[in-house]
């Protein structure tokens, strides 16, 4: 969890202030710039900020130096003064708080900044950017929301489930945010959590579907497949075309033995996507549907369009190589099993797969050649 900050003015000039900020043990500069830009932009209106993380002598003394060369001079001077007395006093001098509208501001575009970093992908960025941002607005649950999925994504799950917690209580327990405080605990196999967030966002919002299908899921953890799919169904009665949802049903058909019916429901999916842009996945569920039916000529065409998809796992070779087996196709049963072990050497089902194709290869060529009949 972020640790509570405080923010100060150091200087301002006009409308443009300088904030720092204290947090995690380091000091952070946010100059922010709120009015009218130079006289060429004189028609517009921004509220622009700058962020250096973690904050250094070092970087305030080329900001200073920048600030005085090329920012707009009321900026400049402002960032120039506000650093140039931080660096003076070693942090010592915090006159006074920055006003509520500047923190505002600030945590705002600091949010902003940090989806900007998560949709690039760049993780470390986006959190420290999301921290910074919730120990300006520590109330603000969309923040904790946002450093919560921050943290997820770079694997401190512990930290991301106690950040989402804040969250939702900040949030008066919003069902949407319960649903992803449920779905972090179920991550965690924490089923007692997962199922008591999912029964309160149903409570808070009984026609929430993202709530009852994380009730199926918990309800699926503890293997209870027939409560599991009423609540499926209760999620796609609200959300017809809710794609995970449907194959968790399509899933749970199959193993109850229903196999008509998963495939009915995964062919259903499949007319959701554009035709050749089904998702390997549903394919791969289908060719077991199929090879349930005893239609194993179909499945052996369905796995393989499902191992020509993108980068197929040794479980999709896998379950070509049974269809293959299963229809008489030997060769092709062994191919399929090969390039399964050469994706994942240490893959059971294959290496067990593997050994009864290779014993029955031994006992064919064993086995002595019939006569000619008389």
């Amino acid at each position: 969890m972020s640790p509570s900050a405080t923010a100060y003015i150091l200087g301002c000039c006009c409308t443009v202030g300088a904030i720092l900020v204290l947090s995690r043990g380091n000091y952070r500069i946010i100059a922010v710039y709120e009015g009218r830009l130079p006289a060429r932009h004189a028609d517009e209106t921004v509220t622009a900020t700058c962020v250096f993380t973690p904050f250094s002598r070092r970087i305030a003394l080329l900001f200073l130096r920048l600030s005085l060369s090329s920012f707009a001079k009321p900026l400049g001077m402002a960032c120039a003064a506000s650093l140039l007395a931080v660096l003076v006093s070693g942090c010592s001098w915090l006159p006074k708080r920055a006003p509520e509208t500047n923190i505002t501001t600030a945590s705002r575009q600091l949010n902003q900044r940090g989806m900007a970093a998560s949709q690039r992908g760049d993780w470390d960025s986006a959190e420290l950017l999301f921290a910074d941002a919730t120990s300006l607005s520590p109330d603000d649950f969309h923040g904790w929301s946002n450093y919560a999925e921050a943290l997820w994504q770079r694997g401190e799950k512990s930290q991301a489930t106690k950040a989402m917690a804040r969250a939702v209580e900040l949030s008066r327990r919003e069902p949407g945010l319960l649903v992803k405080l449920g779905e972090m605990y179920l991550a965690q196999e924490d089923l007692n959590n997962a199922s008591y967030c999912a029964d309160s966002a149903i409570q808070a919002n009984p026609k929430l579907a993202d709530a009852w299908a994380l009730r199926g899921d918990v309800v699926t953890a503890t293997g209870d497949l027939d409560e599991a799919l009423a609540s499926y169904h209760r999620a796609l009665s609200y959300r017809p075309n809710y794609p995970r949802v449907q194959l968790e049903t399509a899933e749970i058909y199959r193993r109850l033995g229903r196999a008509q019916r998963s495939l009915s429901t995964l062919r259903s999916l499949a007319q959701q996507y554009p035709h050749g842009e089904e998702p390997p996945r549903v394919l791969v569920l289908q060719g077991l549907a199929l090879t349930s039916l005893n239609r194993h000529d179909e499945a052996v065409e369905v796995l393989t369009t499902a191992a020509r998809r993108g980068q197929p796992s040794a479980e999709v070779f896998y379950h070509l190589a049974q269809a293959e087996k299963q229809a008489g196709r030997m060769t092709g049963a062994y191919w399929a099993t090969r390039q399964a072990l050469a994706i994942d050497a240490g893959h059971a089902a294959s290496q067990q797969l593997m050994a009864e194709l290779e014993g029955s290869q031994r006992s064919l060529a064993a086995s002595p050649a019939p006569r000619d009949r008389i």
